[in-house]
């Protein structure tokens, strides 16, 4: 049984291979990206693709898959909590840092904002974490401590932008990045410390 159904696969592979180049053949017709080919693939005969195609094809599929996932909107890789943030204006980068609204990111790690307009001031406030920072100043006070920023503080679209790391690891999360897929993972520690052990547990044991 399971030789027929292999045989079978192999042969609707084949199929949709030679269709595939019947169409590529076509006047003003151009073979799709290596992705779309292994997704023809993969629809004739599910779990095949990556063994009928060469090595060197199966390192570009690979690469060309981190580079979409890579080039996804900047607010579609910003997890807090597993769950991805959602946004009225999105977050941005400025001097290779992410900023992100204020209020979207304190209140997403249960933080409470306050907005001082008349000294451009804006306090969030996590248990006994208190966090003061000024529009367009790179002096931040954490607990009455003086920290510089390397990026301040700013008005974007109406809405005020901070530095996402900072904050974060001001209210005490870890944010992670992934350089696969250009994810940005916020996350509690204890959470951020659970996931390093078992992906040290996962790895396989070197021969």
């Amino acid at each position: 049984m399971k030789l027929r159904t292999l045989v079978v696969m192999i042969f609707l592979a084949v199929a949709v291979w030679f269709g595939q180049a019947q169409a590529w053949a076509a006047p003003g017709k151009k073979a799709p990206a290596l992705p779309e080919k292994a997704k023809a693939v993969e629809k004739a005969a599910p779990g095949q693709a990556m063994k009928l195609i060469t090595k060197e094809e199966r390192v570009q599929l690979r690469k060309e898959e981190k580079a979409a996932l890579r080039a996804r909107p900047l607010q579609d890789r910003i997890w807090v909590r597993g769950m991805n943030m959602k946004f009225d204006v999105p977050p941005v980068i400025k001097d290779g840092r992410t900023l992100i609204p204020v209020r979207a990111i304190s209140e997403g790690l249960g933080a409470q904002v306050q907005w001082d307009a008349e000294n451009r001031k804006v306090t969030i406030t996590k248990g006994e974490v208190v966090v003061v920072l000024y529009l367009d100043s790179k002096t931040v006070e954490v607990n009455g401590q003086t920290v510089t920023l390397e990026v301040p503080a700013q008005s974007i679209n109406s809405r005020t932008f901070v530095p996402l790391r900072f904050v974060s690891e001001a209210l005490g999360v870890k944010v992670k990045y992934d350089d696969e897929t250009g994810d940005i993972e916020i996350e509690d520690e204890e959470a951020a410390l659970e996931e390093e052990e078992t992906e040290e547990t996962e790895q396989p044991a070197a021969n």
